[in-house]
C-alpha cells in the first residue's frame, strides 16, 4: 500500500450525503478505507443536513481508523440543486484531481490507484474508467438497523472507453468513473451548472472534455448501485423535467464552438454516408409502394377487395 505524499493529495475524493443513507455511506467509507493506493482525502459534503442527521455523519467517520479519519472532513451545502454540494466540494479539494463519490455506490481496491497510471500516461486530462452496473435493495436488518444486499449480478452497462460522439446523445459515464483537473475548477472557473436538478454531471463531463480531453482505462473500478427501494434521482424528477435539463445541456453546448477529437472528420463523413444511404432506402421503397399503388393490377386488385366487402355485408 502506497502512502500518502507530502503536500497535496493526489485525489480529493468528494462524497454528497443528505445524511440519510447511514448504512450505504459506511460502505462507501469502506471502500475508501481499502484502496491500494491511499494518496486521497476525502471530503464529505452534507446537503442540507439536520442537527440529527450531522450526528450521523459524524459518528460513522468517527467510527473509522485513524489513519482514514483524518484525511476526512465534512463541509455543510444548503440549498440548491444536486449541483450545490458538488460546487462546494470542489471548492474545497486540495487534490490535484478530484472524483465524485455518492454515498450509495461502491468502489473496487484499485480505482484511487487507476487514477494514478491514467494521470501519469496524460496529465491534465480527464481521467476515466469503467463501472458495471448492479440491482440492489435495502433492508432491515437483525440489529434494528439497515442492511444491503445485491438481488442480481453485475452488468457492464457502461462503455469500456471514452467515445464523445456517443456521449453527446446520452451519459455513458457514471460520476464516480471519473476524476476532474482541479485546475478546471479552480483556474478555468468550469462549475457545476446549479440551474439543473438532473444531468449536471453529464453536462460538467462535456464542457470539460472538449477542454482538456479524456483518457480512459478498459479497467472496471467500480459499482454503480440501482437500487429497487430507495428515492434516487430517477424516481424524485418525472421524465418531464429529465427531458427539460437535457434539452438545456444541450442548447449550451451549441451555442460554443466545438472541437472535435482527432479522427472525427471521417468518423462525420461515415455517418453523413450512412444517413444518406438510408434515406436513399427509404426513399425506393415509398417510389416502389407508389408505383405498385399506381398499377393496374393493385387497382383491379382494390376494386375486388371492395366489391367482396360490400358482398359480405348484404343480409342472406
Amino acid at each position: 500500500m502506497k502512502s500518502p505524499l507530502l503536500g497535496k493529495p493526489f485525489l480529493t475524493v468528494v462524497m454528497r450525503t443528505q445524511g440519510n443513507r447511514i448504512a450505504t455511506m459506511r460502505e462507501a467509507l469502506l471502500c475508501l478505507s481499502t484502496q491500494t493506493s491511499q494518496d486521497f482525502e476525502v471530503c464529505i459534503v452534507g446537503h442540507d443536513l439536520d442537527a440529527d442527521r450531522q450526528r450521523a455523519v459524524e459518528r460513522v467517520i468517527a467510527d473509522f481508523h485513524v489513519e482514514l479519519r483524518d484525511r476526512v472532513r465534512l463541509v455543510r451545502a444548503t440549498g440548491g440543486t444536486r449541483a450545490t454540494p458538488l460546487n462546494v466540494g470542489f471548492a474545497d479539494a486540495r487534490g490535484h484531481y478530484i472524483a465524485a463519490f455518492d454515498d450509495d455506490d461502491l468502489l473496487l481496491e484499485h480505482w484511487v490507484e487507476t487514477f494514478e497510471h491514467l494521470a501519469r500516461r496524460a496529465p491534465g486530462q480527464v481521467l476515466r474508467q469503467v463501472a458495471v452496473g448492479q440491482d440492489w435493495e435495502l433492508t432491515p436488518s437483525a440489529t434494528g438497523g439497515t442492511a444491503s444486499h445485491a438481488v442480481g449480478g453485475m452488468k457492464p452497462l457502461y462503455a469500456t472507453h471514452f467515445d464523445l460522439f456517443d456521449h453527446f446523445i446520452e451519459n455513458r459515464t457514471p460520476l464516480h468513473c471519473v476524476a476532474f483537473p482541479r485546475t478546471l475548477f479552480h483556474e478555468r472557473g468550469e462549475r457545476f451548472d446549479e440551474t439543473l436538478t438532473t444531468f449536471e454531471d453529464w453536462d460538467y463531463l462535456l464542457r470539460v472534455a472538449l477542454l482538456v480531453g479524456v483518457t480512459a482505462s478498459p479497467s472496471v473500478g467500480c459499482i454503480y448501485r440501482h437500487w429497487r427501494n430507495l428515492e434516487t434521482s430517477v424516481v424524485v424528477h418525472d421524465d418531464a423535467e429529465w427531458h427539460a435539463n437535457c434539452g438545456h445541456v444541450v442548447r449550451k453546448l451549441d451555442q460554443v464552438p466545438v472541437l472535435f477529437p482527432a479522427g472525427s472528420v471521417q468518423r462525420l463523413r461515415d455517418m453523413a454516408s450512412e444517413l444518406e444511404r438510408l434515406r436513399l432506402a427509404e426513399k425506393a421503397k415509398a417510389d416502389q409502394i407508389a408505383k405498385m399503388e399506381r398499377s393496374r393490377t393493385w387497382r383491379v386488385a382494390t376494386f375486388l377487395r371492395r366489391l367482396s366487402g360490400r358482398s359480405a355485408r348484404r343480409p342472406a
